[in-house]
């Protein structure tokens, strides 16, 4: 198959599997809410420690994530909290949708497929979790949690700035090159590439 029939192929098996993953199907926000919830509680909240974590739903789909300084709270309950505010839906949903679907209208045969979604999935786990993780931990300099100085502060928020806008695109689409294709599926494209090119200029072989 020439490389453009393959590009043609995957753009329109991409927009399908993509498009259907953008569907508004019932009940899937409050899955997506209620694991985002769970899972992050499980992983960074601890029964001791200066630091507690309450996982709360909050509005529509989103999540509240409420950060406490044990040290700091009164006997009767009151002391400075923090609130982080997510989008719980597109925080879980949109980036694995997007790589799903990459991954499923890849030019690659099924066994490779279902064996990237396994990788890219736990891949892809781990990436929102450290981009979880670190905007807790940001958050928690604001209840001295966590002391900076401003230029590492200000350092901090960029980097959480930066994680954030990878979620949806960047890092979907990274981690999809990397679990599904091998160093000869690009090795073939490029010289089919060339290929095509050259009987495109006349130089190739009939």
């Amino acid at each position: 198959m020439l490389p453009h029939k393959t590009i043609a192929v995957f753009s329109v098996s991409f927009l399908l599997f993509f498009g259907l993953s953008l569907v508004p199907w019932p009940g899937l926000p409050a899955v997506c809410g209620g694991y985002f919830r769970a899972v992050g509680s499980l992983v960074f909240d601890s029964k001791t420690g200066p630091r507690s974590l309450e996982f709360e739903p909050h509005e529509a789909h989103d999540t509240r994530i409420v950060i406490i300084n044990r040290e700091l709270m009164q006997p009767d309950g009151s002391g400075p909290v923090r609130n982080l505010d997510l989008d719980s839906f597109g925080f879980t949903w949109r980036p694995v949708s997007l790589l799903f679907a990459l991954i499923l209208a890849s030019p690659v045969s099924w066994p490779r497929r279902a064996r990237a979604l396994v990788a890219g999935g736990v891949c892809l786990q781990g990436f929102l979790l450290l981009v979880l993780g670190f905007s807790i931990w940001n958050q928690s300099t604001e209840i001295a949690l966590v002391t900076l100085s401003p230029f590492w502060k200000q350092t901090a928020e960029n980097i959480s700035h930066i994680l954030v806008g990878q979620l949806n695109i960047a890092s979907p689409f990274l981690i999809w090159l990397v679990v599904t294709f091998r160093r000869e599926d690009f090795e073939d494209f490029f010289a089919g590439t060339s290929a095509a090119k050259g009987r495109i200029l006349g130089t190739g072989k009939k």
